[in-house]
C-alpha cells in the first residue's frame, strides 16, 4: 500500500523519508526507518510488478502502463483516456504473478507493495492477495 501511495503522488526522496518518519511515529517498528531499507528488499519486486490502467468512466480494463501512450480512448465506452491522468487519479492497479510472489520470503512487505490505496465503490473490483 505504501509503494502505491508513493507512485500515485510522485513523492520525492525527501517526501518518502518524511512519510516513513511520520509512519514510524504512529507505528514504531512496523516499517523500515529509511527509503533505502524500504526498497532494499523490494528492488527485484519492482521489476516484477506491472501497472495496468482502467477507464475512470466504465471501469473497463484499458491496457498495461507501458503500452499506454498509443491509446487515447476507452474501447468500451469511447470516453477520452489519458494515461498520465489515470495514473495520477489512481485509475490503475498493480499486478504481480503468483509465481513471482512466491520468490519473496517477506509476504508482509510484498502485500504492502501491491495493495491499492485508491478504493472505488464498485462491488466487482477488489484487491486479491
Amino acid at each position: 500500500m505504501l509503494m502505491s501511495f508513493i507512485y500515485r503522488h510522485h513523492l520525492t526522496n525527501a517526501g518518502v523519508e518524511d512519510l516513513l518518519d511520520m509512519l514510524t511515529l504512529l507505528c514504531p517498528g512496523c516499517l523500515p526507518s529509511s527509503k533505502f531499507l524500504l526498497t532494499k528488499g523490494l528492488l527485484s519486486a519492482r521489476r516484477c510488478i506491472e501497472r495496468h490502467m482502467y477507464c475512470n468512466v466504465c471501469f473497463a480494463y484499458v491496457c498495461k502502463y507501458v503500452n499506454c501512450c498509443t491509446i487515447d480512448k476507452c474501447q468500451y465506452c469511447n470516453s477520452a483516456f489519458n494515461c498520465e491522468k489515470s495514473l495520477k487519479d489512481g485509475n490503475f492497479f498493480l499486478y504481480m504473478s503468483i509465481e513471482k510472489q512466491h520468490c519473496f520470503p517477506n509476504m508482509n512487505q510484498l502485500r504492502s507493495l501491491l495493495l491499492c490505496t485508491h478504493r472505488i465503490q464498485v462491488p466487482c473490483l477488489m484487491d486479491v492477495l
